[in-house]
């Protein structure tokens, strides 16, 4: 709407503040480090639009800390524990689809942001590989400690079979997409392992609590 004019730029940044004002305001009263988070958050998001979005390797680790983040937020504000290994899970996991998403921009040529002139495709595609395994050995660490039972474990081959289906699509079969959600939708294995990493999930669960 601002980008086409329809929304008055004045108006779209009054309400802005107004809003993020009135969300600070809650949060507190929720908890007030959920308040300092969105301040983290909105901070690291100012930065990200000004600065960061230009900077090599800084703009996907920028993102991938407004993931963790909004994760944090949640935890805070639901007054869930914070499990450090699922937040090294979801680092490197955003890292991995950040400079993924940089991979599919420098394949299909995007010329949107400055940034893309800093990467190439041999040098992300490095950078995937690292990312790829290290979530692989993170995930597993987590598993054979997770809150769940040391069966999670059985669910590292299913993570590693999805991965590895993503990197099949994009290195051998070149499938590009500006949308990493496409790709996966698309393809019905990584649907399939998808749906039986949740049914095992649950009956880890379920078993657990049996017993």
């Amino acid at each position: 709407p601002l980008a086409s004019g329809k929304l008055n730029t004045t108006f779209a940044v009054i309400a802005s503040i107004c809003i993020m004002i009135s969300c600070i305001f809650v949060a507190y009263f929720i908890n007030p480090i959920v308040a300092l988070l969105f301040i983290i958050y909105l901070i690291n998001t100012v930065i990200y639009s000004f600065y960061f979005k230009k900077k090599v390797i800084i703009d996907v680790f920028s993102i991938s800390a407004g993931f963790i983040i909004r994760w944090l937020i949640g935890c805070f504000g639901l007054g869930i524990p914070v499990s450090e290994r699922l937040m090294i899970i979801l680092l490197f996991g955003s890292l991995l689809f950040g400079f993924v998403k940089r991979y599919q921009e420098c394949k299909l040529k995007t010329e949107t942001r400055d940034v893309m002139k800093y990467y190439n495709s041999d040098f992300l595609s490095q950078i995937i590989w690292i990312m790829t395994w290290t979530l692989i050995l993170s995930y597993s660490l987590y598993s054979f400690q997770s809150i769940q039972s040391k069966r999670m474990v059985i669910t590292v081959p299913i993570i590693c079979f999805i991965l590895l289906r993503i990197y099949y699509n994009i290195f051998f079969l070149h499938k590009y997409s500006e949308w990493l959600e496409e790709i996966v939708l698309e393809d019905k294995q990584i649907l399939i392992a998808g749906l039986i990493y949740i049914l095992l999930f649950i009956g880890i669960k379920i078993f657990t609590m049996n017993l």
